[in-house]
């Protein structure tokens, strides 16, 4: 079963959802570019930075990868700006 929750901050190791699936949190290394470190941006014939990073209070120093939806119970954590159903607010 998912559940959600809503925070500013996201740690590396949870969940977020973004409208073109499910991703897990994960440090970004700085010495790379985010673009070779994150699956959350659009690939229509190239890649570029869709600003997902920057709707949580530690963007910058996250980066999301593509997941698969995990067996069992789950939490996603959303953003205040994303409104999915049965939201408890941590």
């Amino acid at each position: 079963m998912k559940n959600y929750i809503q925070r500013n901050e996201i740690y590396p190791g949870e969940y977020t959802e973004a409208p073109d699936g499910l991703y897990i949190a994960a440090e970004r290394d700085r010495r790379k570019p985010c673009l070779e470190q994150c699956d959350c941006n659009p690939s229509f014939g190239r890649r570029y930075c869709n600003g997902f990073c920057f709707r949580w209070d530690n963007d910058g120093g996250i980066v999301f990868k593509l997941a698969k939806e995990p067996k069992g119970d789950y939490t996603v954590v959303v953003t205040p700006i994303q409104k999915p159903k049965n939201i408890n607010h941590a």
